[in-house]
């Protein structure tokens, strides 16, 4: 699976399976994971209730109350940027979606100023979320 950068604070890839599908996935996974599923944001559906224009587009909102009770006993602004969240669009070709979701170092940049160890953890989640979404993937085709 290819992983890009785009804009410099985002991590994305494209896969075959279409956003609906791969939102199950998604969610179940994070569910056998034990970690925590907030929400799930499905943007069209909200737009179509408002007769705007809409797109395939979801958002999962997830977490790890553990770690996020570290990261906040060391930064307590660091509020703002949790749950963690990954999102799903049709992919502009029509066939398929990108996954996206923001890399964690760029995230963090001001808070590792502060927090040195955070860049090891940024690290690491980039790394879990680059993996959660490979092993869904390939795992639930």
């Amino acid at each position: 699976m290819n992983f890009q950068h785009e804009f410099n604070s985002l991590i994305t890839t494209s896969v075959s399976e279409e956003p609906e599908k791969l939102v199950k996935k998604l969610c179940r996974c994070l569910e056998e994971l034990g970690i925590k599923l907030y929400a799930v944001v499905d943007h069209e559906r909200d737009m179509e209730a408002h007769q705007v224009y809409s797109y395939p587009a979801f958002t999962i909102v997830f977490g790890n109350p553990r770690i996020g009770s570290k990261l906040l006993k060391q930064l307590p602004l660091a509020a703002i940027d949790i749950p963690l969240r990954i999102s799903i669009i049709k992919s502009q070709s029509g066939e398929g979606s990108k996954v996206i979701f923001r890399d964690m170092e760029h995230l963090f940049v001001d808070y590792i100023k502060e927090v040195k160890e955070l860049r090891h953890w940024a690290q690491e989640v980039n790394g879990i979320l680059t993996r959660l979404v490979e092993k869904c993937v390939e795992t639930n085709q």
